[in-house]
């Protein structure tokens, strides 16, 4: 008999534990926005006592790895409104109560054993099966919860190409990744469809400025937001007008060059420093206006 209600209770905590405690949350709600697209991630939430959820934890959680996977896509000015919040069973639980029914029934068990008669007596298995019963949900549930939102543009955004999105997945080198970051700072800068002309990138070693200006043309390229003058248009234009190879390209001659070349936006650059401690400089230049649009430097 008390071994059928020892039965019951671990089944009745089993089959309780599979339903309690899974929230249904919505939050940031928000309307009239311009939406990018409609994004869904999943995580594993803890709760340490069932009864007791932390819907804000759960809330931030969600907001923060929503945005987390809106940044593989966009970058630039978004947020994340419109955030529907499921729970469900998750297969942690099949750790969890294990170890709730033995902690709580050890429990229970030794406090029972503080009766003189023992295991004999019926405050022990009272005790046992309070300890069974209460373990698991004491011991707290892990959930399963899918997050949907909606990505919403809040200023000035550019989504990035699969292209880029494939390289923040692989592993790069220092320079590569200091000329994704340099490229990303600057492109929010350029406006879409512009024609441009990567000149020079000065330093010492020829090789690393070849690498620096390969390396961004396949990013503006692939980006498809953008069109590069070939390179050989440009070596043509630099020898016919005498114009130096390497070194520095002072800016009205970046200027001249973009003209020739029918470019609206030429960028020039450096590194400098050495051994671990060099500096990749970006310069972009309005061939129009002649002016300095934006900059990055990022070291590696």
């Amino acid at each position: 008999m008390k071994k059928n209600k020892v039965l019951g209770t671990i089944l009745f905590t089993f089959l309780a534990s599979l339903t309690v405690s899974c929230v249904s949350l919505q939050d940031r709600v928000s309307q009239g926005n311009e939406v990018l697209e409609t994004i869904q991630i999943t995580f594993t939430s803890y709760q340490p006592l069932q009864f007791i959820i932390s819907k804000e934890k759960i809330k931030e959680k969600a907001y923060l790895k929503l945005m987390e996977e809106a940044e593989k896509k966009y970058q630039g000015e978004i947020d994340i409104v419109n955030i529907n919040i499921k729970g469900s069973f998750s297969a942690w639980n099949l750790l969890l109560m294990p170890a709730g029914f033995f902690a709580g029934g050890a429990l229970g068990a030794g406090l029972g054993l503080l009766d003189p008669e023992g295991p004999a007596s019926s405050t022990y298995w009272v005790l046992s099966i309070s300890g069974m019963a209460i373990g698991p949900f004491a011991i707290g549930n892990a959930q399963k919860v899918t997050a949907t939102g909606e990505i919403i543009a809040t200023g000035e955004y550019r989504a990035l190409s699969q292209s880029t999105r494939n390289r923040s997945n692989t592993r790069m080198t220092p320079l590569q990744r200091a000329i994704n970051k340099a490229s990303d700072a600057i492109t929010l800068d350029i406006p879409n469809r512009s024609k441009i002309a990567v000149l020079n990138i000065e330093s010492s070693d020829k090789n690393l400025s070849e690498q620096v200006i390969d390396e961004l043309e396949y990013i503006f390229v692939t980006s498809r937001n953008f069109t590069i003058v070939d390179r050989r248009t440009i070596d043509t234009i630099m020898q016919e007008q005498h114009f130096q190879l390497s070194g520095n390209v002072a800016d009205n001659e970046a200027v001249s060059i973009g003209k020739m070349s029918g470019a609206n936006i030429v960028i020039t650059g450096s590194i400098s420093g050495t051994g671990s401690s060099r500096r990749l400089t970006l310069r972009v230049l309005d061939v129009q206006t002649g002016q300095i649009i934006t900059m990055a430097r990022e070291t590696f």
